[in-house]
């Protein structure tokens, strides 16, 4: 996982979302971005929701979905 720099931006906290992977500098759950994507909503919709966000923030969600799914940590 560290080998990717854009899961660098993937953040667990203890303080946050109960541990849940979160983006780092928003504090929104990764799963929040993931129910977003998955009913259709587009990357660009997201960021007009989420202005402090940037493109490879959502990337980032979909590369840790993938990585956990596959489960090569």
């Amino acid at each position: 996982m560290i080998n990717n720099p854009l899961l660098r931006r993937i953040v667990f906290n203890s303080k946050h979302s109960d541990g849940k992977p979160i983006l780092k500098k928003s504090k929104i759950q990764i799963a929040e971005i993931l129910d977003y994507l998955a009913t259709g909503i587009s990357l660009e919709e997201i960021l007009t929701f989420y202005p402090k966000l940037e493109k490879d923030d959502l990337i980032a969600c979909l590369q840790y979905y993938l990585v956990m799914t596959r489960g090569i940590l």
